[in-house]
């Protein structure tokens, strides 16, 4: 199951060292999957909590054993809708550091996901969407994304769209062959 629904080792690397060069520590990940993007990210940065969603009861139990299998315990895994699960998190947190979208695959939620969470970016966070270019759908769902007025810097790496906020960034789309 980690063969075919893990994030390739290459785009594990980019979570990790964004993770832990930022020493981010209130990571959101939507779609936990079999909990691969999830290990990169927990494991960056000791002092992170990573709070993670994921819409399939099944992968999600998954994921969780493989996290106590490796003795991981700044992780926490919600079970449900993204929306519902996204509505009780945010509640309870004010701003994250860094936030992985990866679920959801369409413009529709895709773009209701990246505005809902607005509030709850500061300057200095990072917002990553996985799968920018796997259909028209999330190619739309980018393309609005860049011409966001909070967004000032994004570079695409062709499967992850890497997006920033910080005003001190002059305003670019950055294409990478990565």
């Amino acid at each position: 199951m980690i063969r075919t629904s893990g994030l390739p080792a290459k785009y594990g690397k980019v979570l990790f060292n964004l993770a832990a060069y930022y020493k981010f520590t209130h990571i959101l990940e939507l779609g936990t999957s079999v909990g691969t993007s999830t290990l990169y990210m927990s494991m960056a940065y000791p002092d992170s909590k990573v709070l993670t969603i994921e819409g399939s009861k099944e992968r999600a139990e998954f994921a969780s054993d493989l996290f106590n299998q490796m003795g991981l315990s700044n992780i926490e895994v919600h079970i449900g809708n993204f929306t519902e699960e996204l509505n009780v998190i945010l509640r309870n947190r004010v701003k994250f550091d860094l936030v992985f979208i990866d679920g959801d695959h369409t413009e529709k939620a895709v773009l209701k996901n990246f505005y809902h969470l607005h509030h709850h970016l500061h300057e200095k966070s990072i917002v990553i969407l996985d799968d920018i270019h796997l259909s028209s759908s999330m190619e739309r769902a980018w393309r609005k994304i860049l011409r966001d007025d909070k967004v000032t810097l994004t570079i695409d790496l062709f499967r992850l769209g890497i997006i920033f906020f910080d005003t001190k960034l002059s305003k670019q789309n950055l294409i990478i062959n990565y």
